[in-house]
């Protein structure tokens, strides 16, 4: 069971990241707050590597760097 579960949160959180190329880790966890309350339970190495394929710099820290 806890196999599927884990196999549902990975393709449920590669799907967003696909989908979405530009979605902030905040996003994530908003969006797929279950996939991810059970890998970081019971994967939390694994989340973290899905987690890290996400940019850390955000839209917002760019405008501040660039003075925009």
């Amino acid at each position: 069971r806890r196999q599927s579960r884990k196999e549902e949160a990975l393709a449920e959180i590669g799907s967003l990241i696909q989908a979405n190329p530009g979605v902030s880790k905040t996003d994530i966890h908003r969006k797929c707050n279950g996939a991810v309350s059970g890998l970081s339970k019971w994967e939390p190495e694994l989340l973290a590597s899905l987690l890290a394929q996400i940019p850390e710099v955000r839209e917002r820290q760019l405008e501040l760097e660039m003075g925009i």
